[in-house]
């Protein structure tokens, strides 16, 4: 059974860089997402994870053909973005409800989902698979929203709290279950290095 669920976010996205809400629209990684990629695999490679599970949206798949784990995968759209709606593909900046759509777990754009919509669809695909994978060690890798909401639930924290995680780009979280009861081990692994990305770590090897 699995004792031990490593949590990844997509490496930088076209759509990171420049602001745009990219939910379910597809959006290649930058130059530094690639870099993000292969930092991971060195860190999760021996690791020793014997299943993947993954959203099916592009810069999730690149993200983990990045990492060359050698294990199944399962792809699926319950773990994808938060589905925008009628903003998918507009910048931030011109949306006059930013705010809200930022914050408020429960409001949704036309045509999309609230994050507590994004939530309960997570939580179901974790009890459903993850939290029953038969490996010891899983790889999640998954999109902002979905694995802050998650978190939130698994925490037992108010939704409307969402927003007091961060999550960078390739950020990496380990779950282990210690006794019978499962613990956040690491949450988003750069933060040791006082980074809310790896752009400063990477420039600084040039």
């Amino acid at each position: 059974m699995v004792d031990t669920i490593f949590l990844v976010r997509h490496a930088e996205s076209e759509a990171n860089k420049d602001r745009v809400y990219a939910g379910w629209s597809d959006s290649k990684l930058t130059a530094l997402g690639m870099q993000q990629a292969e930092s991971l695999k060195k860190r999760l490679g021996r690791e020793g994870i014997g299943r993947v599970f993954s959203s099916d949206l592009e810069r999730v798949r690149n993200t983990l053909g990045c990492l060359d784990l050698k294990c199944p995968v399962e792809f699926s759209s319950e773990l994808r973005e938060r589905n925008y709606g009628a903003l998918e593909g507009t910048k931030w900046e011109d949306d006059p409800l930013r705010q809200k759509h930022h914050f408020d777990p429960l409001i949704r754009p036309p045509g999309g989902e609230s994050a507590k919509d994004v939530q309960l669809r997570t939580w179901h695909f974790f009890q459903k698979k993850v939290f029953m994978a038969q490996e010891e060690k899983v790889l999640v890798v998954s999109h902002h929203t979905p694995l802050v909401t998650f978190i939130c639930k698994f925490l037992g924290m108010p939704l409307n709290r969402w927003r007091a995680f961060r999550l960078g780009n390739a950020g990496l979280c380990i779950l282990i279950n210690e006794d019978g009861l499962w613990r956040v081990s690491l949450w988003n692994s750069m933060s040791a290095l006082g980074l809310q990305n790896y752009g400063p770590l990477l420039e600084n090897k040039k």
